[in-house]
């Protein structure tokens, strides 16, 4: 077995095993079985768009038994990338409230916003894509997705895990629409300058 295959399963169970750990905690405890609650935060969008990526690229060692477009996992390759990283940085700066209040998911965290760009870091370094799969508008696209969501989250009067009437405290459209406005600006220049991010870490890798 070569280093690569094993590096592919060993990524793919942790974080196969880690998703199910997480879901089922959270859904104990955090979302109190309100399933549906799980899919209103972006971390856990692009936990998602991570988790699929992962386990496509071990069915590709696999021999592809899904039989993917070959485009497909390049470009989920990309954004989930772009994702990874973006999520991370935006929990840290944020939303991180400091440890006491985090302490109890202290492993769930990290893995949702440590580990996940930590894994698109490395495993960029181990197999970089091509400069034409490397695009730009799917994170953005996400992201509108995501801006257009929150808005609708607000109008429904939703509530998130917690009970408040948002989804992230940053992202108040009701409360303080320019604020949020300037966070969503700042929101989509970070994806851009995160995907000339890994294009620069492409390009000097291969």
């Amino acid at each position: 077995m070569s280093a690569y295959v094993l590096f592919r399963l060993v990524s793919t169970i942790f974080f196969d095993i880690g998703f199910v750990a997480l879901l089922r905690t959270d859904l104990r405890s955090l979302y109190k079985g309100q399933i549906w609650k799980f899919f209103i935060y972006f971390t856990n969008w692009g936990l998602l768009l991570l988790i699929t990526r992962i386990n496509c690229q071990c069915f590709e060692i696999l021999g592809d038994p899904v039989r993917l477009p070959p485009w497909f996992l390049p470009k989920l390759i990309s954004l989930s990338n772009v994702t990874s990283l973006v999520i991370s940085v935006a929990f840290w700066l944020l939303v991180y409230e400091g440890q006491a209040k985090y302490q109890q998911r202290w492993f769930f965290n990290q893995f949702e916003h440590s580990f996940t760009s930590a894994f698109c870091l490395v495993d960029t370094v181990v197999n970089p894509l091509r400069k034409s799969d490397l695009d730009w508008t799917l994170p953005v696209l996400i992201g509108i997705s995501y801006l257009i969501f929150t808005i609708i989250f607000e109008l429904l009067g939703l509530s998130n895990a917690e009970g408040d009437n948002f989804i992230y405290a940053i992202i108040q459209w009701k409360k303080n629409p320019k604020k949020t406005a300037l966070t969503w600006i700042v929101i989509f220049m970070a994806m851009i300058l995160t995907h000339a991010f890994f294009m620069s870490l492409n390009a000097v890798i291969k």
